[in-house]
């Protein structure tokens, strides 16, 4: 397991959003979280990940979700 924390501001988040084109239109909130998990299937070595935003997966444009992932 590797694991990596950074923090910022809201003024670093919404840059991070957008470039991901996530579907977030309001401003980003004090103590708001965004968290990259890649997760690597057991069965075929594919890796996914995983974007949640304040607890919530976020749905990115123009990737396919498969068994809850992207």
């Amino acid at each position: 397991v590797i694991a990596a924390l950074f923090s910022g501001h809201d003024h670093t988040m919404q840059p991070v959003l957008s470039i991901l084109n996530a579907p977030v239109t309001e401003h980003p909130p004090m103590a708001s979280s965004l968290i990259f998990e890649v997760y690597q299937k057991e069965k075929t070595g594919r890796d996914y990940l995983r974007v949640l935003y304040n607890g919530k997966q976020l749905a990115l444009p123009g990737c396919v979700e498969e068994d809850g992932f992207y």
